[in-house]
């Protein structure tokens, strides 16, 4: 599940706690600082389980689909595939997989 993990919204994520904990620290109040972190903290890390858990849902319902003999479109930085089986894709765990090219699973919707 874990494969897919988006390290742009962890980033993200880091930051907003800085600046919600400079904000916090601004106001000085110890005791609600404290409490108020480990709200954010948990938002954090359950938004951050909340979209690998989304994505990985993703890629199991493309995989269903492209094995049933669907045809997707698949977008790669920008770059769009049609992917299908009878195009000669394959999947290979969680990529699909032509020749050289290796494209991930969730980065693509049905036609």
């Amino acid at each position: 599940m874990f494969e897919y993990f988006n390290s742009e919204l962890l980033k993200i994520m880091v930051f907003a706690v800085v600046v919600l904990a400079v904000f916090e620290l601004s106001r000085y109040r110890p005791k609600s600082f404290k409490r108020n972190m480990t709200i954010y903290i948990s938002l954090i890390v359950a938004t951050i389980f909340f979209n690998t858990y989304y994505n990985a849902h993703a890629a199991q319902s493309n995989r269903d689909a492209f094995s049933e003999g669907h045809t997707l479109q698949c977008y790669e930085a920008s770059s769009n595939y049609r992917v299908s089986i009878s195009d000669g894709w394959e999947i290979d765990k969680q990529w699909f997989v032509k020749e050289s090219l290796m494209i991930r699973c969730d980065n693509c919707e049905e036609l």
